[in-house]
């Protein structure tokens, strides 16, 4: 009995679909009209777009330079979203009409009282006004009336989509709208410390805490301009519980002629296994929600900004590399094929963690001074290793350094640029691995030999 009841059922299933197939989807139309352009427009032509849900009411405004939100809320636009939309709307098509005349039943088709609603206001005073209705049974299609005209259009449903974007899908989530070639100054605050960086004739120089050239600061900046906002915090009656009453770090931005800096708060809130990551321009209301690794990126601390080659040069720019101390004084040049190893090894050369300026920090004993002089130039750069005995412990034994092959000794290389003599910038000190400094040692050893 339940079988045959399931025949009967599934019979009547196909009768249906059958009806819907050769009814509603091959229903005869006149010739020239199974494909309709349903709009032509040209967007210098249009004055705003309302979009009309169940939740909301969006109003986008052509500012002819560039498109905004007016509701629910003022707001840039998001390009590649809105651009699918306008491109849509410019030349909006059917594959068929459903259905046309006097007598159309809209409601079947969901096209009486819509959901969605999407008028285009043009320059001229002229409107244009879709209504969005019900799927069609099969094939992925939406129904689509023009007031105006009594049709009944079959749309493609992903056609219909970029139609019916939300507020927040619309919303440029930008945490930043400004132009980063322009910026010429960022100051990054973090718990007292301040790393203030300008740009002085196209190049970037540290000037807090102190006077040195800037490394990765427009890739910095790339990574500002390309953050956005997971969503959006509207209002909010409080700081305090996003984090804001202790920000994590503080990012100021100074643009071209501006006098006042773009100021960047952003704040962590920890839970239980988790933390949330927010941000919020000062003197706007919103908070953005970012993804926590993003805001973990962009809390650099100093030694970030500095480069750590312990020399910067190309060799045909070199003069002559000098070499004094632990029995070398050596002036090396660089068409000398046997010092080939030398200047590579001096050219990828790193400095380990930055220790502070040249007269703050306790280097221990001098090793070895390296100069470098560069061509038709007054600069020099010059580099001396230090090597100090590490404290011992509590067992009265050194603390062990798992670059070095014994562990009595650590390594420190200061970095200076002279310019007639004179230091150009404040000179730095760097821990520095003893296997790097030994690595150099084995090629001058090598070089020694070599030329004797």
């Amino acid at each position: 009995m339940k079988f045959k009841s399931t025949l009967v059922l599934a019979i009547i299933f196909v009768f249906l679909l059958g009806y819907v197939y050769f009814f509603e989807l091959n229903k005869p139309v006149p010739e020239g009209e199974k494909a309709k352009q349903i709009l032509k427009l040209s967007a210098e032509d249009i004055k705003s777009i309302e979009l009309t849900t169940p939740q909301e009411k969006i109003v986008l405004l052509n500012g002819e330079e560039k498109w905004l939100m007016t509701e629910p809320y003022k707001w840039r636009v998001d390009k590649d979203k809105f651009d699918n939309l306008l491109d849509r709307l410019k030349e909006l098509k059917s594959d068929r009409i459903v259905a046309k005349g006097t007598d159309i039943d809209w409601k079947q088709y969901g096209l009486d009282k819509p959901s969605h609603k999407l008028l285009v206001n043009l320059k001229n005073g002229q409107k244009e006004l879709l209504y969005i209705g019900y799927e069609t049974p099969v094939s992925g299609g939406v129904y689509v009336r023009k007031i105006g005209e009594n049709k009944v259009f079959r749309v493609e449903k992903y056609k219909v989509n970029d139609l019916k974007q939300t507020s927040d899908e619309l919303r440029d989530k930008r945490v930043l709208a400004l132009d980063m070639d322009k910026i010429k100054s960022v100051v990054i605050k973090r718990d007292g410390e301040v790393i203030k960086i300008t740009k002085e004739n196209g190049n970037w120089f540290i000037k807090k805490p102190f006077y040195y050239p800037a490394t990765s600061v427009d890739y910095y900046l790339d990574s500002l301009e390309l953050l956005k906002a997971r969503d959006f915090v509207d209002r909010s009656d409080s700081l305090d519980e996003y984090g804001f009453a202790a920000p994590r770090f503080t990012i100021e931005l100074l643009a071209g002629n501006h006098e006042k800096p773009t100021i960047i708060e952003f704040a962590v809130v920890k839970e239980k296994e988790t933390a949330r990551a927010y941000a919020r321009v000062k003197g706007k209301k919103v908070i953005y929600h970012l993804n926590m690794n993003e805001v973990s990126w962009l809390d650099k601390e100093l030694d970030n900004f500095v480069e750590d080659k312990v020399f910067e040069f190309e060799e045909e720019e070199v003069a002559c590399f000098e070499v004094k101390g632990q029995g070398y004084n050596l002036k090396v040049f660089p068409d000398d094929e046997k010092a080939d190893d030398i200047f590579q090894r001096i050219k990828y050369m790193y400095a380990g963690e930055l220790k502070g300026l040249y007269n703050d920090v306790k280097t221990g004993h001098n090793v070895i001074d390296l100069t470098l002089k560069i061509k038709n130039s007054e600069l020099t750069q010059a580099v001396s290793i230090y090597r100090k005995e590490k404290e011992k412990d509590n067992t009265g034994k050194h603390e062990k350094d798992k670059d070095a092959h014994e562990d009595k000794y650590q390594y420190f290389v200061t970095k200076k640029v002279l310019k007639k003599g004179k230091n150009l910038y404040d000179p730095l000190v760097f821990q520095f691995s003893k296997y790097t400094y030994q690595s150099l040692m084995d090629e001058l050893k090598k070089y020694k030999k070599e030329i004797e």
